[in-house]
């Protein structure tokens, strides 16, 4: 897409009141849903990194656009892995191993603290299920980056389309939950559960990623009036989310509950879709439904409270669901 079309997408949302953009930019898009993402983003920070974006020469740069860099601090840049709504990821080398740099390439004092924010909620979490923080530091240009352990993987959907039964989409699902869980016992929320954020490794492993629009549970709030957790992927977001609700662990259980409805059925989570009679078991059906209320306080009170019936439908014990 040409930085003309971009650019006239971008006017044309801003016009709109919030409430709409998620939809507009759904039909303009033609299902590219990282451009979405990225055109939402600059929406959501238009006062902060909007702007850098004009000064140049008062049109659009796009990060993944920007020729590959040579070195990130010490290490040195393979290829490019993948862009997102705040930087781009580089394969790369230093001290002896393959690793994954994640550099901050654009944006305002806005984003500069959600990528910062990463890095220090990154560094509390230590899961077989998480992809593990290992480095972060400044570029000579003065750009952040975080570096991750590198994930030999393959997406969770192309995991998915390998003919697996419920019975082993579930067990690895379970998995990805577990480290959810794990994460909101060190108060921190994800508040981005899609497919494209996690990889099923050779051995089976499932390692989540993307922790750009996490919340730490455990600090402080500002009182400003902006409570947008950050970009998110209108297809996955909870309601809350889509409303510029602050995200909580029950945000988590709704993407989860989303995750699961994709494994078990092979389609994405349509706005408060449900199962078709007949198409999943009546019982993972049932969890689906609570998971994907739209009220946070009538879904899953927990992940634990999930697993807990996953398990009990695992083992064939029915049981009435888990508060």
């Amino acid at each position: 897409m040409s930085l003309n079309r971009l650019d006239e997408l971008f006017h044309a949302a801003r016009a709109m009141p919030a409430s709409e953009w998620a939809g507009f930019l759904a039909r303009e898009c033609g299902g590219d849903q990282e451009l979405e993402v990225t055109l939402l983003s600059m929406l959501q920070t238009e006062g902060e990194a909007f702007a850098w974006f004009e000064d140049a020469e008062g049109s659009l740069r796009l990060f993944w656009e920007d020729a590959l860099p040579e070195t990130l601090g010490p290490y040195r840049v393979l290829r490019r892995l993948g862009s997102g709504g705040m930087g781009t990821v580089y394969l790369a080398e230093g001290f002896g191993r393959t690793l994954a740099v994640k550099c901050m390439r654009w944006g305002g004092a806005g984003l500069l603290r959600r990528f910062l924010d990463e890095r220090q909620i990154l560094s509390r979490l230590d899961h077989p299920g998480i992809a593990r923080f290992l480095d972060g530091g400044r570029t000579a240009t003065g750009e952040p980056y975080l570096v991750m352990e590198y994930v030999e993987g393959e997406p969770l959907a192309d995991w998915q389309r390998r003919g697996r039964i419920v019975a082993e989409r579930v067990k690895l699902f379970r998995a990805v939950a577990e480290a959810v869980e794990y994460a909101h016992a060190h108060q921190v929320v994800h508040g981005d559960l899609k497919p494209s954020n996690v990889l099923v490794t050779d051995g089976g492993q499932p390692k989540l990623l993307d922790f750009g629009v996490a919340k730490l549970l455990d600090r402080q709030e500002s009182s400003a009036p902006e409570q947008r957790s950050g970009p998110l992927t209108p297809a996955y977001a909870a309601p809350e989310q889509m409303a510029g609700e602050p995200i909580s662990p029950l945000t988590d259980v709704y993407g989860l509950g989303g995750l699961l409805f994709e494994l078990v059925t092979g389609r994405r989570l349509a706005g408060g879709e449900m199962p078709p009679a007949g198409e999943v078991d009546p019982w993972l059906a049932e969890i689906l439904r609570r998971a994907l209320r739209p009220t946070p306080a009538e879904r899953y009170q927990s992940v634990s409270a999930m697993l807990q019936d996953l398990g009990a439908w695992e083992e064939g014990r029915r049981t009435t669901p888990t508060a």
